[in-house]
């Protein structure tokens, strides 16, 4: 009887083992069937679920609603959580905009083809009429809603942030909405511009600026002129800004463009609702300081020409005299905006003495050049002296020194002395001597001669006193030598 119960134990003690381990087996190929690959440990059991990331909602509010000064009717909504949508949002999630007159439905799709918004933080904006023309009259006021998700296909983090309502005000009537002063819209740098707008349109003008651009005829922004550095911000409200064009702007023609927007800073695109106000065209300037009206040069003097400017100091400039009739004489010279100064000395103008015209002009487009009226002459005075040596045949030892003088001025001179001294090839003085002309006419030739023997050095000088007042930069020709 023992022997019977003790292999009746271990029977009922197999079958409870097997059936256990069957239990367990079953269990564990459950949970690695659950949790993934089947290359993942089973003995970690319920664990493996809790490392399951949890899904991380979006959150969709309307962030503004706002005008452009065309009247168009915008909208943004914005993604403000880390979670994504998906397809199926896009598809049937719809948004509403409602006034009291109407109420229009968009698909998420329609609203944001390139899927901003599935991105954590993402933003879209939309406009409701851009494709309309702007209504001519308005009522006094006009309350706008709109509801992201309002048919709530979509699960969010936060349901109560999807709707949005603005009320705006505007007069009965659309009145023009930008003037400037001077109405022909050509400005010269330096110059105070005044514009003027009004806000209509229902535009939030608490909250929004005016932002005056100056564009390329393609619409690239060249200057933001109500942003730093060349202007200040402005708000809607102030409905007028004078702007002074500073005196380093770039000359040319602009294409003028308004747009409001709620930040001061400087954009650096020009966005698609802005408000076209025609073309504008900025001239830079170009005063001549000197010579001054009716100045009187003379060739051979040393002039300076001197100027202010307003523009780009970069820019070529071109230094001219001109007859009367504006033909060109003579180019000066060619500098620089920014050198503000360039020395000339007058050279011989022969057959163009007289009233003529000096002119600055750049090469650059968009400045205005300046002109003023002088008198250029010839010089009085500018004597000159050459020499010619001839043997003499009967004393071959000796030779006939010529002394040539002129005045190739324009005035008469009394008495004009020569001086001459005379050296041996070694320099040793031998003698000095002098002579004179009574009278001198205007380019008349004077000749004097002298007899030295063969192995003398001749210099010889005119007017070596200046006592006709010869200007200094013309006395160079006035002393000669010969061996």
């Amino acid at each position: 009887m023992k022997k019977i119960i003790l292999r009746s134990g271990i029977g009922f003690l197999f079958v409870l083992t097997s059936f256990i381990f069957s239990i367990s087996f079953l269990n564990a190929e459950f949970i690695e069937m659950d949790q993934g690959p089947q290359n993942q440990t089973i003995q970690r059991g319920v664990t493996q679920k809790a490392s399951i990331p949890q899904t991380i909602l979006p959150d969709l509010l309307v962030e503004r609603i706002w005008m452009d000064n065309n009247c168009h009717i915008y909208f943004t909504l914005k993604n403000r959580s880390l979670g994504s949508l998906d397809d199926n949002a896009y598809r049937n999630s719809r948004v509403q905009y409602s006034t009291s007159s109407e109420t229009k439905e968009y698909s998420l799709a329609q609203i944001d083809p390139s899927r901003f918004l599935s991105r954590p933080q993402g933003r879209v904006d939309y406009c409701v009429n851009c494709l309309e023309s702007p209504p001519s009259s308005f009522p006094s006021s006009l309350t706008i809603t709109v509801r992201v998700d309002y048919n709530q296909v979509i699960r969010e983090s936060d349901e109560t942030n999807n709707v949005r309502t603005e009320v705006f005000t505007a007069p009965s009537q659309l009145p023009q909405r930008l003037t400037t002063i001077p109405s022909d819209r050509k400005w010269d740098i330096g110059e105070t511009v005044r514009f003027e707008w009004d806000c209509s349109c229902f535009l939030p003008t608490a909250n929004s600026f005016i932002h005056i651009l100056l564009c390329t005829p393609g619409g690239t922004i060249r200057r933001d002129i109500t942003a730093s550095p060349y202007g200040q911000p402005v708000r809607c409200s102030q409905k007028s800004y004078s702007w002074r064009i500073p005196d380093d702007f770039s000359p040319g023609g602009y294409n003028l463009r308004m747009v409001t927007t709620n930040s001061a800073e400087a954009l650096p695109i020009c966005p698609p609702n802005f408000l076209d106000c025609g073309e504008a065209y900025i001239y830079g300037q170009v005063n001549l300081l000197s010579p001054q009206q009716g100045e009187t040069w003379r060739r051979g003097e040393r002039k300076e020409f001197r100027w202010e400017y307003k523009g780009e100091g970069h820019a070529d400039l071109e230094i001219s005299l001109l007859k009367q009739d504006g033909s060109k004489i003579i180019t000066v010279g060619n500098t620089t905006l920014k050198n503000r100064v360039f020395e000339w000395v007058v050279p011989d103008l022969s057959g163009h003495y007289g009233s003529c015209k000096v002119s600055l002009k750049t090469r650059a487009p968009g400045y205005r050049s300046s002109e003023t009226n002088i008198q250029i002459l010839d010089q009085e005075v500018d004597l000159e002296v050459n020499l010619e040596k001839f043997l003499i045949k009967r004393n071959p030892d000796r030779y006939k020194v010529i002394m040539r003088c002129r005045n190739k001025g324009t005035r008469t001179l009394d008495y004009v002395p020569i001086e001459w001294v005379i050296t041996t090839g070694t320099g040793t003085f031998v003698e000095q001597n002098s002579a004179g002309f009574g009278r001198m006419y205007p380019y008349v030739e004077y000749t004097h001669y002298i007899e030295v023997p063969a192995d003398r050095k001749v210099q010889v000088w005119i007017d070596r006193q200046n006592i006709h007042r010869e200007l200094e930069s013309l006395r160079s020709d006035n002393y000669k030598a010969i061996y």
